[in-house]
């Protein structure tokens, strides 16, 4: 099984800064539910960030923004495939409101593991077995 650990910084839109190595960021509305997954490979966050906010009409003021960085894993390893399918296995599992793709179908590799750490105040740990099924934190999701 191939794993990832993802960290995670909070940030705000007035704090955000030139941010190298991130590849993923989320959004969450006033009341702190995730609404968006995002992602960049070879660009900056910022510009998907801000990309998103003005698509989704999302205050800048209320919006919680997280960024998240794929540690463990050399440069080298790190492809635009890896960071296409951790994003669609998190918004596979997660359903953010305002992502379109991979909420109903995962399109990404099989046995495919993210460490998530800090993104919901804990570590997190969401799988796709090489049996196509899906868990977060031990836990098996099933779908209606």
């Amino acid at each position: 099984m191939e794993r990832i650990v993802i960290n995670w910084l909070e940030t705000n839109y007035d704090d955000m800064d030139y941010e190298e190595d991130a590849y993923f960021y989320a959004l969450l509305d006033e009341e702190d539910e995730l609404v968006y997954i995002g992602s960049v490979y070879d660009q900056e966050i910022q510009d998907g960030i801000e990309r998103n906010m003005r698509d989704f009409d999302l205050n800048t003021e209320t919006t919680g923004i997280f960024i998240g960085y794929i540690n463990d894993m050399t440069y080298e390893r790190i492809s635009k495939q890896i960071v296409a399918d951790a994003k669609c296995l998190m918004i596979h599992l997660y359903q953010p409101e305002y992502n379109t793709q991979c909420k109903k179908s995962y399109t990404g590799r099989l046995g495919f593991e993210i460490i998530s750490n800090d993104l919901f105040e804990e570590i997190s740990t969401i799988s796709c077995g090489d049996d196509e099924s899906f868990w977060a934190d031990g836990e098996v999701v099933e779908y209606e």
